[in-house]
């Protein structure tokens, strides 16, 4: 009797998995390379330690090269993820000229049926989010993606959550060309059945039960702050469980697609400290899916590309973790982390001058050091990591292109 009680239980343990609603998340991690993930493993635990990410059981290696670039930019990477084709840097979601478009994953999702959504911690309209839900050429345009996102809102996208409120709501901005886009977005959104919360207060005060009409969360004028500056609200796994709550009570198979984006955002100008802080942000959101998701779901977690050319340099020694990480190595009296380019490099080959080795690398808004200076640190075109689990993981492995990546998660969609 014992045995066949067993056999039963594995059969409707097996009954239930099978047909349980189906998952897909893509987590993009903006401009995180391989030695901004080590990086973060030491400053977090020592050089021993373990991520949550560093326990997903698929990898791969990823090229990321644009349509008319070695190196690309976020829009024509998240096109790739989003559409499966190559496109121009600057371009979200549209593709090369003369090129027939393409559906997004989001589109492919709800022909199928499915619920789906978007988050971000960078603004709505940035390089990342639109492709998956627009098309348009130029993406710093970022009034008009707006008032794209508006239209698709409930038709590609069930949900759209993170900052920029400012492309929605105001202040309404000076250029009268731009100033007709934002009214008409605000028209839009008037005249539709989208639910918008403004502030996270709002959200947690009176939470959306359901998918019935589409949700636009806009929870910071434009990017959320960094969290090495300050609590903020809401955290990346906030929004996060919050969007696995509506969709896995929707009944319906679904799709989610959350970025961390402010790795790079830190990256672009050497802040090293918010970076690291940032990738514990992700790997925290990280724990939190692999705690709610179950078997029954894709897991995809990548970057778009390398950014800043950050270097772990020789001199601490191997105990060394925390902020220990961000000061000038007791050997070597130089800092431990340093960027290829960005704001705190030599300009034109000039003769280097060491840096200061009293300098508080630990503050947030530190400088790193770099070699080459520009404005912004550029985005670098080598390979990048991609990790998974789940059912149509087993496609992770080897060297893939970011094009590849599109094709999991259409064909996961399509045989359902």
């Amino acid at each position: 009797m014992k045995r066949f009680l067993a056999a039963l239980f594995l059969a409707i343990s097996a009954f239930s998995a099978q047909t349980a609603p189906i998952g897909i998340v893509l987590v993009i991690a903006d401009g995180t390379s391989l030695e901004l993930l080590t990086a973060t493993r030491v400053y977090h635990g020592g050089v021993s330690s373990r991520l949550n990410l560093d326990s997903l059981p698929r990898s791969a290696f990823v090229s990321t090269y644009s349509y008319d670039s070695m190196v690309t930019d976020s829009g024509a990477a998240a096109t790739a993820l989003a559409r499966g084709f190559k496109t121009l840097n600057r371009a979200v979601g549209a593709p090369p000229p003369g090129q027939p478009s393409v559906p997004s994953i989001l589109e492919l999702a709800k022909k199928a049926g499915w619920a789906t959504g978007v988050i971000t911690d960078d603004t709505v309209t940035g390089g990342t989010p639109a492709p998956f839900i627009v098309e348009h050429d130029h993406r710093e345009e970022e009034y008009l993606v707006a008032k794209l996102e508006a239209e698709n809102l409930g038709k590609n996208c069930d949900f759209l959550l993170g900052g920029g409120s400012e492309f929605f709501q105001g202040p309404a901005p000076a250029d009268p060309k731009v100033a007709i886009l934002f009214t008409e977005t605000t028209k839009i959104l008037a005249q539709s059945d989208v639910r918008v919360f403004d502030r996270w207060e709002k959200w947690t005060a009176a939470p959306p039960s359901d998918l019935s009409r589409p949700i636009l969360g806009i929870f910071a004028l434009n990017k959320l702050d960094f969290i090495a500056d300050g609590d903020r609200q809401p955290h990346l796994e906030d929004m996060v469980a919050e969007g696995l709550r509506l969709l896995q009570g929707s009944g319906k198979n679904w799709l989610l697609v959350a970025e961390a984006g402010l790795p790079d955002k830190a990256c672009h100008f050497n802040n090293a400290k918010r970076a690291l802080e940032e990738v514990l942000v992700l790997d925290r959101t990280i724990a939190l899916l692999r705690e709610k998701i179950g078997p029954n779901v894709l897991l995809l977690v990548t970057t778009d590309h390398n950014n800043g050319g950050l270097t772990l340099n020789p001199g601490q020694p191997v105990q060394a973790r925390g902020d220990a990480l961000l000061k000038a190595s007791p050997i070597t009296k130089l800092p431990v982390i340093t960027f290829a380019t960005g704001p705190g490099g030599v300009i034109d080959g000039a003769q280097v001058t060491p840096p200061d080795p009293n300098t508080d690398w630990t503050r947030p808004d530190a400088v790193s050091p770099a070699l080459l200076k520009t404005g912004s640190a550029f985005h670098s075109g080598g390979d990048v990591w991609l990790l998974g689990e789940g059912p149509g993981s087993e496609a992770v492995h080897g060297f893939l292109d970011n094009t590849d990546i599109y094709k999991i998660i259409a064909k996961t969609i399509g045989g359902t």
